[in-house]
């Protein structure tokens, strides 16, 4: 489906210079979710990615996989980034999965599905090591 293939690369190119490319895809009235953010109006979904890639040094997306039909696509993925107060500003990976809903051949929703803690809690200096160590924990019971 060459939506799709046209999607994936907006999201490569995509960066807090360019989030009009956002228009393209994204209704007027989409609602965007994921494990931190509920954000509704293409407005508040481009606000929403003007903070996001303002406080990130680098993001790209590998895409894994994807399933889709003539209203709904589902995308693996795994995101690297690199945040300067997260893991001491090294990379992190994350594994997550897209859910999306369209209308007209725009996004309606947008429900990105991830590890909120392999994301942000598990990189940051104290809360990290107690995560890591309680998750230890659970393996070994």
């Amino acid at each position: 489906m060459q939506w799709i293939e046209n999607f994936k690369d907006m999201y490569a190119k995509l960066d807090a210079s360019n989030l009009d490319l956002l228009e393209q895809f994204y209704h007027p009235e989409a609602v965007f979710v994921d494990p931190f953010h509920r954000v509704q109006g293409l407005p508040q979904i481009k606000e929403y990615f003007a903070a996001l890639y303002s406080n990130v040094e680098a993001i790209s997306f590998n895409y894994n996989w994807q399933m889709a039909d003539d209203s709904q696509v589902v995308i693996g993925w795994t995101m690297t980034y690199q945040h300067p107060r997260i893991n001491r500003g090294k990379s992190v990976a994350l594994e997550g999965v897209s859910r999306i809903s369209l209308q007209d051949n725009l996004i309606i929703q947008h429900q990105d599905y991830f590890d909120g803690g392999s994301m942000l809690y598990e990189h940051l200096p104290v809360l990290g090591a107690a995560i890591r160590f309680v998750k230890g924990r659970m393996v070994a019971a």
